[in-house]
């Protein structure tokens, strides 16, 4: 079915346009049913689900979970921060009046042998297993 484009108006191009998105639309939308349908019927012979042949449902890769609260408002201690994200405001504001952050950590300040982190390890040529050792050491404390 040829149709000619040269004799049409700009107003009957875009309703050819319209018709011809729509039909698109409801083609791939009765695609996907049939494919589906094809799929369902090769678990059901086969006695398996969805679930079981695409592992549905697992964490993704690299989501992480709640985190405890690492840091406190002074000033109002229902006020808490993980540490990850966005500095919340308070944390700001007592940085700018010169509180460390030591001071805001819950359960005061750390030991007084601080464990660097796994990038100044990796700076200082630091083996990442020992860094990751002195980690679990400072945990464990």
């Amino acid at each position: 079915m040829a149709i000619s484009l040269e004799g049409m108006s700009h107003q009957e191009l875009q309703a050819l346009i319209e018709a011809a998105q729509k039909h698109s639309h409801v083609a791939a939308k009765e695609h996907i049913h049939r494919v589906r349908e094809k799929i369902t019927d090769l678990l059901r012979k086969e006695g398996l689900t969805l679930a079981e042949v695409f592992h549905t449902g697992a964490a993704k890769k690299g989501s992480r979970g709640p985190v405890a609260a690492k840091y406190a408002n002074p000033a109002n201690p229902s006020q808490t921060w993980s540490g990850r994200g966005k500095r919340p405001i308070w944390f700001n504001e007592a940085l700018a009046k010169g509180t460390s952050e030591d001071r805001l950590l819950i359960g005061g300040a750390p030991s007084s042998k601080p464990v660097a982190s796994k990038k100044a390890a990796a700076k200082k040529g630091t083996p990442a297993k020992a860094v990751k050792k002195a980690a679990r050491k400072a945990a464990k404390k």
